[in-house]
């Protein structure tokens, strides 16, 4: 019998099996491809901060004690806070731009999932990217309860998003736009240089993830996590490449996956211990988990265990001109801003990264589009170093002297 392809996860199109054109990528990817128009993407269903539609069915709920419950929402307004910020004068309610999030294949054949990433991907062109985009409340509807891996592996390149992104998934969980969830823990990669073996599972989560709130009850609470791991997702960032993951899944010690699972609220582990034990399921196996990493590198361990590939595709042209309007609250110099990008195309095609969109509404802003501005990207670096050189300069406090500010005495 013929096969059918599978469907597309937005709109029930057909979507093809292998799609013939190029990936999006780095400023280092095929310059045609890069400065060819591009088409807006849809809607998102979840693009305002506290805005939600349709969320997806829960799992089953497990009877949660009503202390735990308290706990859940402190923990929810304290994250909804702190979840703001993206960078320094930044939050996302002001700047966030909801970017398309794409769902990805790869060809497993053989030795091709040893090779790296980034080359094994199925390629994509602009109108197959749009079939495959999912929405922020699609990231987690299309697992199957009934397995145990539930592995979601969420990649960009540098500049594309991802910790904003995933901040944004934090925030949606405070508003409740994902009820399947209890709990929402995100561990940061940079934790690994704790080394003591002075930590348990229970300190990690309720004590040591990014929005961790203060907890009067930590057994009650932690006893809830273990009683309906389905219902917690653990979020993964800060890591610079996949070989960062691909080390944390090799096999744990015999004596070390006994002792994680006799008691793991006794404080005798490192960091880096716990972190394997949660990606290899020796501890928490039913949870769901989401990893954010750069696509450079190998991965056959990940895409072994990985149920959903999602990718950051960057910005459109529709989604420059959204961000450009967040950033200039000032109209004439919006304005401006706009149609220098439009007769600039270099500094145009940047701001499809939305890392690098950022840094040219910054030198858009202090020159008010009325200087030279660069032609390179190193130009581009050159003057946003000199930029945060005289903001930290102005902003020094009043009993610093002038020979503190001479660049032979800086540090």
């Amino acid at each position: 019998k013929r096969q059918v392809p599978p469907h597309s996860p937005v709109d029930d199109a057909v979507a093809p099996v292998l799609m013939s054109s190029f990936p999006p990528g780095s400023l280092s990817d095929t310059a045609s491809k890069a400065m060819s128009p591009r088409c807006a993407s849809p809607p998102s269903p979840c693009n305002e901060v506290s805005l939600c539609k349709e969320p997806p069915k829960s799992p089953t709920v497990v009877e949660i004690p009503k202390g735990v419950k308290d706990y859940i929402q402190q923990y929810k307004a304290h994250m909804a806070e702190r979840s703001q910020a993206i960078e320094a004068g930044l939050t996302l309610t002001s700047h966030y731009v909801d970017v398309q999030v794409i769902r990805r294949e790869i060809l497993r054949l053989g030795k091709n999932t040893n090779k790296c990433l980034d080359k094994e991907l199925i390629i994509t062109g602009d109108i197959d990217r749009q079939k495959h985009s999912v929405g922020h409340s699609q990231i987690f509807s299309s697992l199957n309860e009934d397995k145990c891996k539930r592995y979601i592996l969420l990649f960009g390149k540098t500049g594309m998003g991802k910790t904003t992104l995933i901040k944004k998934l934090c925030h949606d969980w405070s508003k409740d736009c994902t009820p399947q969830f209890d709990f929402v823990f995100l561990l940061d990669g940079k934790q690994l240089t704790l080394t003591e073996p002075v930590y348990s599972l229970q300190t990690l989560l309720l004590s040591f993830s990014s929005f961790a709130a203060p907890c009067t009850d930590l057994d009650g609470v932690y006893a809830q996590i273990l009683a309906a791991s389905k219902r917690v997702l653990i979020i993964f960032d800060g890591f610079e490449e996949l070989r960062d993951y691909e080390m944390l899944l090799q096999t744990l010690e015999k004596d070390l996956v006994m002792s994680l699972q006799k008691d793991s609220k006794v404080q005798s582990f490192t960091i880096r211990q716990l972190f394997s034990a949660i990606l290899q399921r020796v501890l928490l196996p039913g949870c769901t988990l989401l990893l954010a990493t750069r696509p450079r590198g190998a991965a056959s361990q990940l895409l072994r265990r990985a149920d959903s590939l999602l990718e950051l595709s960057g910005f459109t042209t529709a989604h420059i001109e959204t961000y450009m309007s967040k950033y200039f609250t000032d109209s004439e110099l919006r304005d401006a801003a706009v149609n220098y990008l439009e007769s600039s195309g270099y500094l145009n095609l940047l701001c499809w990264n939305p890392g690098l969109c950022h840094l040219v509404c910054m030198v858009l802003e202090r020159s008010r589009c009325s200087e030279a501005l660069p032609r390179t990207l190193t130009g581009l670096c050159h003057q946003v170093i000199c930029l945060k050189i005289e903001k930290d300069r102005s902003t020094q406090p009043p009993g610093k002297t002038q020979t503190d500010e001479q660049p032979g005495q800086q540090t």
